[in-house]
């Protein structure tokens, strides 16, 4: 059993769920457990063990919202937000503090 601070857990969370590929990895704030971390072959072993089915996806807009149109403005402006987040060379502003 592995157990790691709060503080690691948001630190590393690349590490634990390396971690959590091999055994539950429990995470503790002021030395007490709080949350465990496990795979997801683990998670599905255990809902399937339950009889729990497999959660399944929200609906897209365009199936929770059938027949909603976006306004030609409203589609180039969402493109373009996802144009930017897709973009990972946009530059982002950062300031350094020299106090």
């Amino acid at each position: 059993m592995s157990m790691v601070s709060a503080t690691e857990f948001n630190q590393r969370p690349s590490r634990i769920k390396a971690m959590a590929a091999a055994e539950p990895v429990f995470v503790t704030e002021r030395g007490e457990p709080t949350a465990v971390v496990i795979s997801i072959a683990e998670y599905r072993r255990m809902r399937e063990e339950a009889g729990e089915p497999e959660p399944k996806r929200g609906p897209t807009l365009a199936e929770a919202f059938p027949g909603w149109e976006m306004s030609e403005e409203a589609e180039a402006a969402w493109d373009e937000i996802m144009e930017n987040v897709r973009d990972r060379s946009l530059p982002v502003p950062f300031e350094f503090d020299e106090d």
